[in-house]
């Protein structure tokens, strides 16, 4: 950081602007949020001094987590919550459930046949731990499609744990939700989930009152992101043993054919797949059952059909159990 005026003498009375840049150094920090603070010191009696604090986020957050729903992440239900197809039904307030999931057919939801009961205590849909301990600036990201009547009666909770003992909520409903479609939301949980590595999501159906139904929750397409501070950026970084790594691709930009490069920490099922800027897939490289240890695979520009892609970007996204690694790439022809 450059500071403009960083000292002098200010007159009785007076005022002087003092500018805090970004420099050129910036360029070699690590990935990651970084902080420090600003002094500004009264070198005469100290009368007035006072601090600032600066932050600085180097880097663009990753999906690190993805759950689609298109199989049951089997996390932890109680009451009427389950993972699988929404009915439609429902709706006796508000709007019925879905029909199905915002990409694909099965979501998690609290009664997938109708509308939640009437007098109902707190019941949670929690997640399993999920690892954030190389991760900064951690948000979560899912599709919702939720009807409750307002909480003076009825209650939804969105709440972050890092220890599944001490829950902090993040969102709840402030008036009556009625929602007839799918809407994406995002919230900020890097307070609680930056650095841990046992991070627990939680949505909670009730408490209720005695009238007055409602469909009540349904979620799907349920993301983690964040800056990831151990992430390596060429293609000669060491990978780290113990983590998930996708390494970027090399040549790159390239015409037509890169290499990619990833480690699995553990064997078990892996896809790598390519993208265009669109979502749209393209191409898969790699499925199925993996060992432990570094993969090659090699994209030569084309699609599944064996078309030639044209110039553009293009994003690599590997997928091994929950944990999503993605690059990017660009094809100059």
């Amino acid at each position: 950081m450059s500071v403009t005026n960083p000292g002098g003498t200010i007159p009785a009375g007076g005022d002087v602007v003092v500018t805090v840049s970004v420099n050129a150094a910036a360029n070699s920090l690590a990935t990651g949020v970084h902080t420090g603070t600003l002094s500004f010191t009264n070198t005469t009696d100290h009368d007035g001094d006072t601090t600032a604090p600066l932050s600085l986020q180097a880097g663009l957050p990753e999906l690190v987590y993805g759950f689609d729903m298109s199989t049951n992440p089997g996390w932890t239900v109680e009451g009427q919550w389950a993972w699988g197809v929404p009915t439609g039904a429902g709706g006796a307030y508000g709007e019925a459930d879905p029909t199905g999931g915002w990409n694909g057919g099965a979501v998690y939801g609290y009664n997938l046949a109708g509308d939640y009961a009437n007098s109902l205590p707190e019941r949670h849909l929690t997640t399993t731990a999920l690892d954030c301990s190389g991760l900064s600036a951690v948000t979560l990201k899912f599709q919702r499609w939720l009807n409750v009547e307002q909480p003076a009666y009825d209650h939804a909770y969105l709440r972050v744990s890092n220890d599944g003992v001490n829950w902090t909520t993040v969102w709840q409903n402030n008036s009556e939700m009625i929602e007839a479609a799918w809407s994406l939301v995002e919230y900020d949980i890097s307070a609680v989930a930056d650095g841990q590595a046992t991070v627990y999501v939680r949505w909670t159906m009730g408490t209720t009152d005695s009238s007055w139904l409602y469909s009540g929750w349904n979620i799907d397409e349920v993301e983690i992101w964040g800056l990831q501070r151990s992430q390596g950026t060429g293609a000669g970084d060491l990978p780290q043993a113990d983590r998930v790594n996708l390494r970027a691709v090399s040549p790159n930009p390239f015409n037509p054919r890169t290499e990619v490069r990833f480690d699995l920490p553990s064997a078990g099922p892996a896809r790598l797949s390519v993208y265009d800027v669109r979502g749209h897939l393209v191409k898969i490289l790699s499925d199925g059952e993996l060992s432990a240890g570094e993969h090659v695979a090699v994209w030569d520009g084309t699609d599944a059909q064996g078309r030639a892609m044209s110039s553009g970007s293009y994003v690599f996204r590997l997928e091994a159990g929950a944990v999503v690694r993605t690059q990017k790439g660009l094809l100059v022809r």
